[in-house]
Protein backbone atom coordinates (compact mmCIF):
# COMPACT_ATOMS: atom_id res chain seq x y z
CA UNK A 1 0.00 0.00 0.00
CA UNK A 2 1.26 3.46 -0.88
CA UNK A 3 0.39 6.22 1.61
CA UNK A 4 0.20 9.71 0.15
CA UNK A 5 -1.33 12.98 1.19
CA UNK A 6 0.26 13.36 4.61
CA UNK A 7 -0.73 16.74 5.96
CA UNK A 8 -3.94 17.16 4.00
CA UNK A 9 -7.63 16.93 4.86
CA UNK A 10 -10.65 15.19 3.46
CA UNK A 11 -13.37 17.07 1.65
CA UNK A 12 -15.88 14.71 3.21
CA UNK A 13 -14.84 15.59 6.76
CA UNK A 14 -15.00 19.29 6.00
CA UNK A 15 -18.65 19.19 4.94
CA UNK A 16 -20.15 19.06 8.41
CA UNK A 17 -21.49 22.60 8.60
CA UNK A 18 -20.63 24.56 11.73
CA UNK A 19 -18.43 21.79 13.14
CA UNK A 20 -15.80 22.69 10.53
CA UNK A 21 -16.21 26.46 10.70
CA UNK A 22 -12.65 26.91 11.96
CA UNK A 23 -11.26 25.33 8.78
CA UNK A 24 -13.61 26.86 6.20
CA UNK A 25 -11.38 29.79 5.35
CA UNK A 26 -8.64 27.36 4.33
CA UNK A 27 -10.88 25.41 1.98
CA UNK A 28 -11.31 26.12 -1.73
CA UNK A 29 -14.75 27.42 -2.75
CA UNK A 30 -15.92 24.07 -4.11
CA UNK A 31 -15.35 22.49 -0.70
CA UNK A 32 -17.10 25.09 1.45
CA UNK A 33 -20.10 23.62 3.26
CA UNK A 34 -23.38 24.37 1.52
CA UNK A 35 -26.63 25.45 3.12
CA UNK A 36 -28.02 21.91 2.98
CA UNK A 37 -25.25 20.71 5.29
CA UNK A 38 -26.27 22.97 8.17
CA UNK A 39 -27.59 21.17 11.23
CA UNK A 40 -31.02 22.71 11.51
CA UNK A 41 -34.69 21.83 11.53
CA UNK A 42 -35.97 18.44 12.57
CA UNK A 43 -32.75 16.56 11.74
CA UNK A 44 -30.74 17.82 14.72
CA UNK A 45 -27.70 15.60 14.14
CA UNK A 46 -27.58 16.09 10.40
CA UNK A 47 -27.00 13.06 8.20
CA UNK A 48 -24.13 10.61 7.79
CA UNK A 49 -22.92 7.67 5.77
CA UNK A 50 -20.77 4.93 7.22
CA UNK A 51 -19.60 1.34 6.99
CA UNK A 52 -19.09 2.07 3.30
CA UNK A 53 -17.65 -0.80 1.28
CA UNK A 54 -17.12 -1.36 -2.43
CA UNK A 55 -20.81 -2.04 -2.99
CA UNK A 56 -22.77 -0.77 0.01
CA UNK A 57 -23.14 1.98 2.59
CA UNK A 58 -25.27 2.71 5.64
CA UNK A 59 -27.12 6.05 5.61
CA UNK A 60 -28.08 7.48 8.98
CA UNK A 61 -30.01 10.33 10.58
CA UNK A 62 -32.09 11.16 13.63
CA UNK A 63 -35.42 12.95 13.28
CA UNK A 64 -37.21 14.81 16.03
CA UNK A 65 -40.48 14.23 14.16
CA UNK A 66 -42.03 10.74 14.17
CA UNK A 67 -42.89 9.34 10.75
CA UNK A 68 -41.33 8.17 7.52
CA UNK A 69 -37.77 9.22 6.71
CA UNK A 70 -36.93 8.95 3.00
CA UNK A 71 -33.39 8.27 1.77
CA UNK A 72 -32.68 8.83 -1.95
CA UNK A 73 -29.37 8.25 -3.71
CA UNK A 74 -27.95 9.17 -7.11
CA UNK A 75 -24.65 9.63 -8.93
CA UNK A 76 -25.51 13.20 -9.90
CA UNK A 77 -25.59 16.03 -7.35
CA UNK A 78 -28.88 17.42 -8.67
CA UNK A 79 -30.66 14.04 -8.31
CA UNK A 80 -31.90 14.13 -11.93
CA UNK A 81 -31.49 10.34 -12.06
CA UNK A 82 -32.36 8.90 -8.66
CA UNK A 83 -31.01 5.34 -8.45
CA UNK A 84 -32.96 4.27 -5.40
CA UNK A 85 -35.31 5.31 -2.62
CA UNK A 86 -35.35 3.65 0.80
CA UNK A 87 -37.47 4.50 3.83
CA UNK A 88 -37.28 3.99 7.57
CA UNK A 89 -39.71 4.85 10.34
CA UNK A 90 -38.67 7.35 13.00
CA UNK A 91 -40.60 6.24 16.07
CA UNK A 92 -38.63 7.93 18.84
CA UNK A 93 -36.89 11.32 18.70
CA UNK A 94 -33.78 9.99 20.43
CA UNK A 95 -33.30 6.84 18.36
CA UNK A 96 -31.56 7.22 14.98
CA UNK A 97 -32.85 5.59 11.81
CA UNK A 98 -30.64 4.01 9.21
CA UNK A 99 -30.86 2.15 5.92
CA UNK A 100 -28.44 -0.11 4.09
CA UNK A 101 -27.89 0.83 0.45
CA UNK A 102 -26.63 -2.14 -1.57
CA UNK A 103 -25.67 -2.78 -5.19
CA UNK A 104 -23.37 0.24 -5.46
CA UNK A 105 -20.45 0.43 -7.91
CA UNK A 106 -16.87 0.46 -6.57
CA UNK A 107 -14.89 3.72 -6.67
CA UNK A 108 -17.99 5.80 -7.37
CA UNK A 109 -19.23 9.02 -5.81
CA UNK A 110 -22.85 8.92 -4.69
CA UNK A 111 -25.05 11.74 -3.45
CA UNK A 112 -27.81 11.06 -0.97
CA UNK A 113 -30.77 13.12 0.16
CA UNK A 114 -32.68 12.57 3.38
CA UNK A 115 -36.16 13.98 4.03
CA UNK A 116 -38.05 13.46 7.27
CA UNK A 117 -41.79 13.65 8.04
CA UNK A 118 -41.35 17.28 9.09
CA UNK A 119 -40.14 18.20 5.60
CA UNK A 120 -36.52 18.89 6.52
CA UNK A 121 -34.16 17.80 3.74
CA UNK A 122 -30.37 17.46 3.91
CA UNK A 123 -27.95 16.18 1.28
CA UNK A 124 -24.67 14.33 1.63
CA UNK A 125 -22.03 12.61 -0.41
CA UNK A 126 -20.06 9.38 -0.13
CA UNK A 127 -17.56 7.46 -2.22
CA UNK A 128 -17.45 3.68 -2.36
CA UNK A 129 -14.15 1.88 -1.90
CA UNK A 130 -12.09 0.84 -4.91
CA UNK A 131 -12.55 -2.64 -6.30
CA UNK A 132 -10.42 -5.35 -4.72
CA UNK A 133 -6.91 -5.32 -6.12
CA UNK A 134 -7.16 -1.71 -7.31
CA UNK A 135 -5.36 1.29 -5.86
CA UNK A 136 -7.75 3.80 -4.45
CA UNK A 137 -7.51 4.50 -0.73
CA UNK A 138 -5.87 7.84 -0.08
CA UNK A 139 -5.98 9.57 3.29
CA UNK A 140 -4.28 12.37 5.16
CA UNK A 141 -2.80 12.65 8.64
CA UNK A 142 -1.73 15.63 10.72
CA UNK A 143 -0.33 15.88 14.22
CA UNK A 144 0.09 19.66 14.16
CA UNK A 145 -2.21 22.20 12.50
CA UNK A 146 0.36 25.02 12.86
CA UNK A 147 -2.35 27.41 14.02
CA UNK A 148 -0.05 30.41 13.81
CA UNK A 149 0.05 29.93 10.02
CA UNK A 150 -3.68 30.40 9.32
CA UNK A 151 -5.28 29.60 7.01
CA UNK A 152 -4.16 26.11 7.89
CA UNK A 153 -1.40 25.17 5.46
CA UNK A 154 -2.01 21.51 6.22
CA UNK A 155 -5.25 21.82 4.18
CA UNK A 156 -3.60 23.44 1.16
CA UNK A 157 -3.79 20.54 -1.29
CA UNK A 158 -7.00 18.87 -0.17
CA UNK A 159 -8.82 19.13 -3.50
CA UNK A 160 -6.01 17.80 -5.67
CA UNK A 161 -5.32 14.85 -3.35
CA UNK A 162 -8.96 13.60 -3.36
CA UNK A 163 -8.70 11.97 0.06
CA UNK A 164 -11.10 9.40 1.46
CA UNK A 165 -10.59 10.58 5.04
CA UNK A 166 -8.32 12.58 7.32
CA UNK A 167 -6.93 11.65 10.74
CA UNK A 168 -6.26 14.66 12.99
CA UNK A 169 -4.46 13.54 16.10
CA UNK A 170 -3.30 15.96 18.72
CA UNK A 171 -2.21 19.57 18.89
CA UNK A 172 -5.55 21.05 17.86
CA UNK A 173 -6.17 23.28 20.88
CA UNK A 174 -5.96 26.40 18.70
CA UNK A 175 -7.60 24.89 15.61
Amino acid sequence: MKIVGIGTASAALMRFGNRAAHAQSALPAQMQPNASAELTGTLPNGIASGDTTQTSSVLWTRSSVPGTVTFEYATDADFASVLGILTAEATDAVIPVKVLVEGLTPATTYYYRVTDAGGTTLTGQLRTAAAEGKNGLRFGVSGDWRGELRPYMVLGNVVERDLAFFVAHGDTIYA
